[in-house]
């Protein structure tokens, strides 16, 4: 019996949806229209941070926050870019302007890059601390001096160039990106930054924390979206 009726109320919404149809279509959309609209509203936005994936109390999360209160801020994002020859003055050149441009940028507290890196090196009497590029040669044979000095330094190789001198990185400490918004405001920034600057359009590649936050929630985002409107599944009958 229960069967009986459930097939007869079935076919009554079929013959009504036939005998209807536009305004069953009307239905339809307005439906779907105020469930993409409610979807924006309460999940438009994501927060993959650590407070958001750590209780309050939770003893690693504070012993994080023990640390930070310690050292500082851990933040930080690289820039990477391939270039014909780090040891070129239009490469130098470049990286040292990014390098100056990058510390005006809101929210950046400290940029490396093989142009300002701290240099040790020992005089005769001395022990000398300065910017390992303090000017940048024109001249082949200082070109290649500058090269060899710097593969010379295991803190140089590495981290900010490869041992081909092909890939260089600039490295940027930060004090935001703890949200999705901080996080893609900075990302713009950097890529409005690149985008003046790399007149020569070296390939450039964007790391760090807040990058990988910033494109998480995105995929969760857009994840979400398609999941919500695959849940919206509508035959309209002919």
């Amino acid at each position: 019996a229960i069967l009986l009726l459930t097939l007869t109320m079935i076919e009554f919404l079929v013959r009504q949806a036939l005998r209807f149809r536009l305004p069953f279509v009307v239905v339809i959309l307005a439906l779907t229209t105020v469930s993409a609209i409610y979807f924006s509203v309460n999940f438009g936005n994501s927060d993959n941070s650590l407070p958001v994936w750590f209780e309050a109390d939770d003893p690693d999360y504070l012993a994080y926050r023990n640390y930070l209160d310690e050292f500082g801020n851990d933040r930080f994002i690289l820039l990477g870019f391939e270039v014909p020859e780090v040891f070129s003055p239009p490469v130098l050149n470049f990286v040292q302007e990014l390098t100056e441009e990058l510390k005006k940028v809101p929210d950046v507290e400290k940029v490396t890059s093989i142009t300002n890196a701290e240099y040790i090196e020992g005089m005769a009497d001395e022990i000398k601390i300065h910017p390992f590029i303090e000017t940048i040669p024109g001249d082949e044979p200082s070109l290649r001096l500058l090269r060899e000095k710097a593969l010379k330094e295991p803190n140089f190789t590495g981290n900010l160039i490869s041992a081909d001198t092909k890939i260089l990185s600039v490295v940027a400490k930060i004090n935001t990106g703890h949200t999705i918004e901080e996080s893609s405001r900075l990302k713009k920034r950097i890529d409005d930054l690149v985008a003046r600057v790399n007149r020569a359009r070296y390939p450039f590649y964007l790391a760090g924390s807040p990058i990988t936050d910033e494109a998480f929630d995105r995929l969760v985002i857009r994840g979400a979206r398609v999941n919500n409107l695959k849940n919206v599944d509508v035959d309209i009958p002919r």
